[in-house]
């Protein structure tokens, strides 16, 4: 079987830098100075829930075709 395509390569990290790039520029009051502070957490959290949501997209293709398979009556072999 074709390994499932990647929709999205990014992961946490890159996704962090990326918030931490455009923050300032949609909310400048935010104190991104101290790397503790509330605002860097919730952007990490966001940034691993959005992968963990990536993820998942990715493997949706997989999914479908299982049960496009499925619907013709086509079982898969156990493992």
């Amino acid at each position: 079987m074709l390994p499932d395509p990647v929709l999205d390569p990014r992961r946490a990290e890159s996704l962090f830098q990326e918030l931490q790039r455009y923050a300032p520029h949609y909310v400048p009051e935010l104190n991104l100075s101290d790397e503790q502070g509330a605002g860097p957490a919730l952007m990490r959290i966001f940034a691993f829930l959005a992968e963990t949501v990536l993820v998942r997209l990715g493997q949706a293709p997989h999914k479908h075709f299982v049960a496009f398979l499925a619907r013709l009556g086509i079982s898969l072999l156990p493992p």
